[in-house]
């Protein structure tokens, strides 16, 4: 049975917490998609991009009539690799700061103690769309103000690979756990080694006019899912590297 406790935040407001859920974090805004205009506005990408597609000799290839040779029984792909910036450095429309520092050190858990899953919408129960076979920090194409974890995938679901291609699979979103948390208000930490101490001031609530912001640190990586609407704006796919059985 779920541990949910009712806790009142610094504007007495209350909020019925799942303490054992406290540290997940996953970067789909969801039926939550309430940033605003402004704020949509300054995540603008640096960089316009549009994903390449290759095959396995890195030539360019034109996706759409891959897709149509595909239907034709022309061709079989056997798999994609994918290649995206999975999650990036500092604020993001779910109310949480990701720290260039730890985002270094924690990028490695996509791929142990086991490739992590990619998933659709967050959804650990269906079969996964494929694995993660490699995981690394660096900059950002898409923006010169933000670092990224970049993350390569094999994907071998056969209908994904066809949304891949065409176009419909395009945003990402990370799910994880995380664990320390500090607040941008107070400045406290509130979890950290299992233990969460509330400060008083809830993520994405205001108070005196400043948003609440939870710091995220040692963060352990669950998977990553295709999503529509990414609390990460810059969260997308980069390259698909067509992988055909000959």
């Amino acid at each position: 049975m779920a541990d949910v406790t009712e806790i009142k935040d610094a504007n007495g407001k209350s909020f019925h917490v799942d303490i054992a859920k406290i540290c997940d974090i996953n970067g789909d805004l969801g039926e939550k998609a309430s940033a605003s205009i402004t704020d949509r506005l300054q995540n603008r990408v640096t960089h316009v991009h549009d994903v390449t597609y290759v095959n396995q000799n890195g030539e360019v290839i034109d996706n759409m009539k891959l897709l149509q040779d595909m239907s034709e029984g022309k061709v079989h792909i056997a798999a994609l690799d994918v290649e995206m910036e999975a999650t990036h450095s500092g604020k993001n429309h779910n109310y949480c700061v990701y720290y260039e520092d730890s985002m270094e050190k924690d990028a490695e858990s996509f791929i142990n103690p086991f490739k992590k899953p990619m998933l659709k919408n967050h959804d650990s129960y269906s079969e996964p769309l494929g694995r993660i076979t490699q995981a690394w920090y660096g900059p950002s194409a898409l923006t010169d103000e933000r670092s990224a974890i970049h993350l390569k995938t094999r994907v071998t679901d056969q209908d994904a690979i066809a949304k891949f291609l065409d176009g419909r699979y395009g945003t990402v979103s990370i799910g994880g756990s995380m664990g320390t948390i500090t607040c941008n208000i107070c400045g406290k930490t509130i979890l950290k080694d299992g233990k969460f101490k509330f400060c008083g001031h809830w993520k994405g609530e205001s108070y005196k006019d400043e948003v609440c912001y939870w710091g995220a640190k040692d963060i352990t990586y669950h998977e990553v899912s295709t999503v529509n609407n990414p609390a990460d704006d810059f969260a997308q796919i980069m390259k698909v590297t067509v992988v055909t059985n000959s």
